[in-house]
């Protein structure tokens, strides 16, 4: 399979990819409207896209570019997600002492760093980069050991390990992936430094048709956007339905409205298969409230939902 994402190798969408797709052909983009839209042109078969995080929230933009892409979501996928800071290998340690064989160099660079190193490291940092979405993640870390570095966003977390690799500056440091530190040459300062302990982020699986009916055997996801009138209890009617109905209803999300959308807009997510033709009747009644709808996608429900982590409930 071919399939496209943001960033670049040891990334955590690369790391998405490998899991979700194993053995495919994964192509890194800049921007995640270059990753969509390698999919809308038919260069890939897939885009393995970021949409929120149990500590930062949503990707609002993702979520802004989702209604407009004209894509369909077949799929989702968790990962836990575990930062590491890091610097340069060659700003830290600088080059391996002389007369030393491959074998003792590879020992050299891998071995352990003392407290000491590392608190000398971490007081010569004041900058850290990385992608804006990991910057939220460690906030509480950086406050109480990096007080006087600046955060400095980056398109990519793996992007921005990779970008210093070769730098001599030791107080420019990196918040990535333990996989981008070992590819790019990076030391790792301190891992998990994330501040929430179970922290993960939820994937969405794009192409451009939507899975067959009846393609989905076990618990499903189905999304949905859809408007409402400027009128009071419209909101409240639309989501009624699925009360009556018994269908839980795991995410919600709002769209400001403005020209683009001058009604009020919304996501949302609920614990069913709106194709199965069962479920026609609900979805007849559902679009009745609506000023208009569309279901973006009908997709199995990750099997790493629940299982202690809040963030994401069991689909029924």
């Amino acid at each position: 399979m071919r399939v496209s994402y943001q960033g670049i190798k040891g990334s955590f969408s690369y790391r998405a990819c490998s899991e979700y797709f194993p053995g495919g052909y994964y192509q890194g983009y800049r921007g995640f409207q270059d990753a969509l839209n390698a999919v809308e042109n038919g260069d890939v078969d897939f885009a393995m896209i970021p949409v929120e995080n149990s500590t930062s929230g949503r990707v609002m933009e993702v979520y802004n570019l989702l209604p407009e892409s004209g894509l369909f979501i077949v799929g989702e996928h968790m990962v836990p997600i575990h930062h590491c800071l890091m610097i340069p290998h060659k700003a830290f340690r600088g080059a391996p002492p002389e007369n030393m064989t491959t074998k003792d160099i590879v020992a050299w660079k891998e071995s352990d760093l003392s407290a000491e190193e590392v608190a000398a490291a971490l007081s010569s940092i004041r900058e850290v980069r990385s992608h804006p979405q990991a910057l939220s993640q460690c906030r509480k870390f950086m406050a109480d050991n990096l007080p006087r570095a600046s955060a400095k966003e980056y398109y990519d977390t793996a992007g921005a390990a990779r970008a210093i690799a070769n730098s001599m500056s030791p107080d420019i440091a990196a918040i990535a992936s333990e996989d981008a530190a070992d590819l790019y040459n990076m030391t790792i300062l301190q891992k998990n430094i994330e501040d929430v302990d179970m922290n993960t982020t939820r994937f969405l699986v794009l192409a451009r048709e939507s899975l067959a009916a009846g393609a989905i055997s076990g618990p499903a996801i189905s999304s949905i956007l859809f408007e409402t009138a400027h009128k009071p209890g419209a909101l409240f009617r639309v989501l009624n339905v699925f009360e009556r109905h018994n269908i839980d209803m795991t995410k919600l999300e709002t769209y400001m409205a403005g020209p683009a959308r001058p009604n009020p807009t919304f996501y949302v997510d609920v614990g069913a298969n709106m194709t199965d033709p069962a479920m026609k009747p609900v979805l007849d009644e559902f679009a009745g409230h609506t000023a208009a709808m569309r279901i973006m996608g009908c997709y199995p429900a990750s099997n790493l939902r629940g299982h202690g982590n809040p963030f994401l409930p069991v689909a029924a």
